[in-house]
């Protein structure tokens, strides 16, 4: 078995990118995040940080009308706080995670361990082709 090596799956970084971990071994995924500027692919960003007065320091999730096809049902762009949002009836086995992620109205979950190291499942790992979410 031959291994792709590192540099070769990471995608380009976009200018300003801040890594927020080491890049995958396996996949090459690299976390991270791009600062808000003033140019027009974030002006959503900016809409939603300007509705939202006195906001705490933190990273946070846009959502919108905007945004990946607004599955949430933004009726304005919003920043939710990454971790406010607890999924108390979420189920653990892959059959569960699977349904509840089918029949969902978000983008998917991500889990957050106390050393500090998260993962996250998308809806679309398990859609492939057209939304099947519940009415």
């Amino acid at each position: 078995m031959s291994v792709t090596p590192l540099a070769r799956l990471c995608k380009p970084t976009p200018v300003g990118f801040e890594p927020a971990q080491e890049p995958d071994q396996r996949t090459g995924h690299w976390p991270g995040w791009v600062p808000v500027g003033d140019g027009p692919d974030d002006r959503w960003f900016r809409e939603a940080f300007d509705a939202s007065p006195g906001i705490p320091d933190g990273t946070y999730e846009l959502c919108g009308p905007k945004v990946q096809g607004n599955p949430e049902k933004c009726e304005t762009h919003v920043l939710i706080r990454h971790g406010s949002v607890v999924l108390t009836d979420c189920p653990r086995d892959y059959a569960g995670l699977r349904d509840y992620l089918v029949a969902c109205d978000f983008e998917g979950i991500v889990w957050h361990h106390p050393d500090g190291r998260m993962v996250k499942l998308k809806r679309r790992d398990f859609v492939q082709s057209g939304p099947k979410r519940r009415s």
